[in-house]
């Protein structure tokens, strides 16, 4: 690569995030949060498996998000605001897809093309595409967005170990994914980086000498990368099952992809784009019209058939043309044909295929290796042909930049992205901590998991990424028992010992957001959750900061995160778990709801703890006279153990609706270790 497309490579990246952040705000929207409004903060949630907001739950797909937040943790560090060190990340992935896709470009094309001009028109359009425009940037999903970055560098580097086997280039396609792991973030995206590297060792492997050298010299790089990933490779595997408790089941997958197919049908894809193009993304639609989106995309694809013309000579032309073929037939989901048949019999098989019940999302990335070098093709047979075929690939160029206008706007995203944390939230958080450590209850009370804010914020309610302290304050999705439990809540903020239920869970400080916006108020309930609130027993308001009021409750009676109990209220459901929690007699710290009796002395022994890490505690029996119950408040998972001189704790239940109890059976002095078991040594 020469300085000079370097150089402008660069100052395309440079331009383009000058645009979106010229304003001096952080974009933050959707599922993605604002995560980067303090890094530090989410660096530590992501640093464990066990994720730590509501009552806890695990999720170890944020394992590989964790160097992201590192290196922006670094940057903020130094002294540079939080919406500056996002557009320097989001900078280096443009940088890094432009400059992959240069170099995977000119190794798929170099033993029948020597040119820099077709290699960088490759790279353009790998940028400058429609379903980069919706689909990569447009969702703003980091994870996504990194995995654009890496595909394309990553190829590059696999095809070269599998071209020469030099064991450098396994190392370093495994060093490359290993800067930013974030790529990896959502399980599909292991499958979906890997498919090219695979597809095109299948398209090698059998014109070689030695077959059996060139398998195990691949199978190396996949144990080489598998090495370099294995912190949070082997979390995923072993957790998989136990932290999406909603997973859905095969013919789940099936039923959310029979929804999305219709919006997959071929004419839409093969404009790189699906078919709701216009129904969820709001000013996109009203710039581009019905007449000019398809007189520039039908342009666009034009150029892409005349690249698959031109390619039938080249030696890698299969290979491009099978890689085509298959990623359009696994974008387009369930549509004919063989789509039912195909997916029906992947899922039932592989139910952990189930990932991919959104092909276009998670798979279509793929279609861009294709469909880029195809354009370049086409536009580079008709830039070498006579002036006027020159200047016809020229506007060509023009016309496949002006399609994804919203790039060159900043306003690729639908809807309010654009936002500035209001200071009295960094207030609130300090006064806050000078309470303590206890978790936080959030209102107005979600249904879900999503809000609006006034302040321009839209998307996943965002609590653990401003405060410090533990928040109940969404639906959590992917954790069965505390969303059954929080859901339920939203029958009972009406009673005045709802108190009680918040003792149970830890809660001393509840905080209520006025700042919600005025178009989602009626929703919320803004009106309703004021009334419920002076209804509370114990409730006492201590201080309004902006628009945030604060309470808090009686902290003698909130339980603490590890406690004994010696006396037990039986509760056959989670009705019931509630009416028990609501009564007038219920006493958070001596005793607790559980669906079955369990013999326990008449005496609780004294309780301290360490806590070495979200997911381990150390715990102190003091005087234990016999049979008792320790109770952790995190959510209940059957992957907590309690053990005692290194003897498991056998006897493990739910409690209170949504905790971990055990039943001990021993007297004395002694220790118990709570552990979360991840590693298979644990």
């Amino acid at each position: 690569m020469s300085k000079r497309v370097l150089h402008l490579y660069f100052w395309v990246a440079v331009f383009l995030v000058f645009i979106w952040f010229k304003d001096g705000k952080m974009m933050a929207t959707g599922e993605e949060g604002i995560t980067l409004f303090e890094p530090k903060r989410t660096q530590y949630l992501y640093s464990s498996a066990w994720y730590q907001t509501g009552t806890g739950y695990l999720l170890p797909v944020n394992l590989p998000r964790l160097s992201f937040y590192s290196l922006a943790g670094v940057f903020v560090n130094l002294g540079i605001t939080n919406w500056l060190t996002q557009a320097i990340l989001l900078c280096f992935f443009l940088l890094l897809g432009l400059i992959g896709f240069y170099f995977l470009a000119k190794e798929l094309l170099g033993q029948n093309y020597k040119s820099k001009v077709l290699y960088f028109v490759a790279a353009v359009f790998y940028v400058f595409n429609l379903y980069s425009l919706i689909q990569i940037w447009g969702r703003f999903l980091y994870t996504q967005i990194a995995g654009w970055a890496v595909l394309p560098v990553f190829t590059y580097f696999q095809i070269k170990f599998v071209r020469e086997s030099r064991i450098r280039y396994a190392l370093a396609a495994s060093c490359v994914s290993l800067i930013v792991p974030i790529a990896y973030g959502a399980p599909s995206y292991i499958i979906t980086i890997w498919f090219p590297s695979v597809v095109f060792f299948l398209h090698e492997v059998f014109r070689v000498k030695n077959v059996i050298k060139k398998i195990l010299s691949f199978f190396l790089s996949g144990f080489i990368w598998a090495v370099f990933h294995f912190w949070w490779l082997i979390p995923y595997m072993i957790l998989s099952s136990e932290s999406f408790s909603k997973q859905a089941t095969p013919n789940d997958s099936i039923s959310v992809l029979a929804g999305l197919s219709k919006f997959f049908k071929f004419d839409s894809i093969i404009f790189l784009r699906e078919g709701y193009f216009g129904d969820n993304l709001g000013s996109l639609w009203s710039f581009y019209g019905e007449a000019k989106y398809l007189i520039l995309s039908l342009t666009v694809l034009s150029v892409v058939i005349l690249g698959i013309s031109v390619s039938r000579k080249a030696k890698i032309h299969k290979y491009l043309l099978f890689i085509l073929v298959a990623s359009l037939f696994f974008v387009k989901g369930l549509n004919p044909p063989f789509g039912k048949e195909f997916f029906s019999t992947l899922f039932n098989v592989f139910p952990f295929m189930g990932v991919f019940r959104n092909p276009f999302e998670k798979f279509g990335l793929i279609i861009l290796i294709p469909y880029s070098i195809f354009f370049a093709l086409g536009y580079f047979y008709l830039f070498k042909r006579d002036r006027l075929s020159k200047i016809l690939a020229q506007i060509i160029l023009i016309i496949t930049l002006v399609l994804v206008w919203p790039f060159w706007t900043g306003k690729f995203i639908s809807g309010s992205v654009k936002i500035q944390v209001p200071d009295y939230y960094k207030s609130a958080n300090a006064y806050l901590n000078s309470f303590g450590s206890e978790r936080l209850f959030h209102l107005p009370f979600l249904n879900g998991d999503g809000i609006r804010y006034s302040w321009g914020y839209r998307g996943l309610e965002p609590s653990e990424f401003i405060f410090d302290r533990e928040s109940i304050s969404k639906s959590l999705r992917t954790s069965r028992y505390f969303d059954d439990f929080y859901l339920a809540l939203k029958h009972y903020l009406d009673q005045e010992k709802f108190s009680n239920i918040l003792y149970a869970t830890g809660v001393s400080n509840v905080i209520f957001h006025k700042d919600v916006d005025a178009s989602w108020a009626n929703e919320a309930g803004m009106d309703i959750t004021e009334e419920n609130i002076k209804k509370w027993h114990d409730l006492k308001f201590e201080k309004e900061i902006g628009l945030i009021k604060i309470y808090s409750l009686d902290k003698n009676k909130v339980v603490p995160r590890i406690y004994a109990v010696s006396e037990i209220k039986l509760a056959r459901d989670s009705n019931e778990t509630m009416e028990i929690m609501l009564d007038r007699n219920f006493e958070p710290l001596s005793f607790v709801a559980t669906d079955s009796d369990k013999k326990l002395s008449n005496w609780t022994p004294g309780i301290s703890f360490e806590k070495i890490s979200p997911r381990n505690y150390k715990v102190r029996v003091i005087g234990s006279r016999g049979n008792f119950i320790l109770v952790l408040t995190n959510t209940y998972s059957d992957l907590w153990k309690a053990k005692t001189d290194g003897k498991s704790v056998q006897n493990h239940f739910l409690v209170n609706g949504f905790a971990n109890g055990w039943l001990v059976e021993r007297e004395g002095d002694f220790y118990i270790d709570l552990i979360l078991k991840v590693w298979p040594w644990e």
